[in-house]
């Protein structure tokens, strides 16, 4: 049999960092799991887990379905949030899944009955009440900027969880909950940052003219659009414990590689500054 390979890096170099550090998790959450990719990785990288994927679109139902008659992974076809009740759901054109969850309540005025129905949602801490799950918990959220409301009826559930990911969506307005309330929500239950992966940046088309400072050709802002921040429980953080050092002779020879390594790029950072020394006094 061919020995499978799989790539460690994005989300993935979170999750094994954690099972490096000691972090005992023994069940992995994905809400918003799509195909269900994510738990399958976690799988091979510790294949006693327990894994439970989420998502509101039934579009992915036969793919949860194979994955659940070929590893007895369960799933639910549900929508998450503070309160249970029901959401609505509409087809936007940018969405790439179909129906996605909306914030609007099903009290609104229906519109284009075609585009919109309507999915029911639980609480976090209600539906796994229907499950035996193992804790510690890794949970992975990604519900398109509605995991500020799939947190706040999760209150139980965390107590019971190591660590969380989140996906975190930049933009005006605080109506669904920003990054800080997020944060705040999780440090009041001893959550603090872990990690930071998939950083993306969004190109503004907004045709300004404040500075003459072009990029690719392009004088147009590239700001902020999503990342994904990692936070861990203070029960499970290892990041306090001093390191082992197993061979002193490899430590010394770290230590002097971090100090010229450090050397060399001091004097990097010194003949930088004298090029642009030279071409400002140029500009004078």
């Amino acid at each position: 049999m061919a020995e499978l390979k799989m790539e460690v890096d994005g989300f993935f170099a979170s999750f094994i960092s954690l099972l490096q550090g000691g972090v005992p998790i023994n069940t992995v959450i994905d809400i918003g799991s799509a195909d269900g990719q994510f738990g399958l990785g976690c799988l091979f990288f510790k294949r006693s887990l327990k894994v439970l994927n989420i998502d509101a679109n039934e579009m992915f139902e036969p793919s949860l379905k194979e994955i659940e008659d070929e590893l007895g992974v369960p799933y639910r076809i549900i929508a998450l949030s503070a309160n249970p009740g029901k959401l609505t759901m509409h087809n936007v054109p940018h969405n790439l899944y179909g129906f996605q969850v909306s914030k609007k309540r099903i009290s609104e005025p229906e519109g284009d009955s075609i585009r919109k129905k309507y999915i029911d949602c639980v609480t976090l801490d209600d539906l796994l009440c229907e499950y035996e799950l193992p804790e510690p918990y890794f949970i992975k959220m990604d519900v398109e900027n509605n995991e500020f409301n799939v947190l706040q009826g999760a209150s139980k559930t965390l107590l019971k969880t190591a660590a969380i990911l989140i996906e975190q969506h930049v933009g005006p307005g605080k109506q669904n909950g920003d990054f800080l309330d997020k944060s705040t929500y999780l440090a009041r239950r001893d959550f603090s940052l872990f990690d930071l992966r998939e950083i993306s940046y969004e190109k503004r088309n907004l045709n300004l003219n404040a500075v003459n400072i072009k990029v690719e050709n392009d004088s147009n802002p590239k700001i902020l659009s999503t990342f994904h921040p990692i936070f861990i429980n203070e029960k499970f953080d290892f990041r306090h414990k001093a390191n082992q050092t197993a061979n002193p002779q490899q430590e010394e020879y770290n230590s002097d590689f971090t100090r010229q390594r450090l050397d060399n790029r001091r004097l990097r950072v010194i003949e930088s500054n004298r090029k642009l020394l030279d071409q400002l006094k140029a500009t004078e």
